[in-house]
């Protein structure tokens, strides 16, 4: 969406979307949907930095930069990652490395991430244990893991896409086919509770060492399955964290 409002619309975004997505955000993720909290902020950022630079009368131009400039603000908030919500906002919302762009999305990420850590406190997502190679041929274990990584990235876009177009096609009240998606969600967490909401905690575990291997291995397909249903239905959501 934030894509087609730089590419067909000059930037222009409704300021509403920021009242219904996040509306729409916080009940999905919070009722237990499969679903992240990143795709939300950047909406809502975008149309925060949108209706600013409409009420302005800003070009074209300077609309675009402020979309990029709310998504990177969006992004280093809620994830206290401010250099990552530069690149995001550089390479895939504006895609310019220019300096005009790149000052001012600095600016609102690091002020953003400031703002972020004043309220939530400076920690990271994640609590990241160290890890040690102890034996070099152990990067051949890595470069596997990459492999099986990207075929499931694969196996989960076909997935998400079968499931949305099936919600699609059909023939059901629209406002009714999340609660149809819900009950589904909830079914399937009553066996895996891991799969409710982005599943932070659940990343917590895995890094640690805490779940179980069939619990793992469970989760990789349950996880795919979960998310696509749920953005399916009409959830709203991320994909980052699932």
């Amino acid at each position: 969406e934030i894509l087609k409002a730089n590419a067909l619309r000059g930037g222009k975004i409704r300021p509403m979307v920021v009242l219904y997505k996040a509306v729409a955000s916080i009940v999905s993720i919070g009722s237990g949907f499969s679903i992240g909290r990143e795709g939300p902020i950047a909406q809502i950022g975008a149309a925060l930095g949108s209706a600013f630079g409409q009420l302005l009368k800003l070009p074209a131009a300077r609309l675009k930069n402020l979309v990029a400039c709310g998504v990177a603000a969006g992004i280093a908030g809620v994830f206290n990652t401010p250099i990552a919500g530069v690149m995001f906002a550089s390479e895939v919302i504006l895609r310019d490395f220019g300096a005009n762009a790149l000052n001012t999305i600095v600016v609102a990420a690091v002020t953003a991430s400031i703002i972020s850590r004043i309220f939530l406190g400076d920690h990271p997502s994640f609590d990241v244990p160290t890890y040690v190679l102890h034996d070099p041929m152990e990067i051949f274990l890595y470069f596997g893991l990459g492999v099986l990584a990207a075929l499931t990235a694969v196996l989960f876009m076909i997935v998400l896409e079968q499931s949305e177009a099936r919600f699609e096609k059909w023939q059901f009240p629209e406002w009714l086919k999340p609660a149809c998606g819900g009950l589904v969600i909830g079914c399937m967490g009553y066996f895996f509770p891991q799969i409710f909401g982005a599943g932070l905690a659940t990343i917590e575990d895995a890094l640690h060492g805490n779940l179980p291997l069939t619990i793992l291995l469970g989760l990789i397909f349950i996880k795919i399955l979960a998310t696509s249903i749920s953005l399916g239905a009409g959830s709203s959501g991320g994909v980052f964290a699932p």
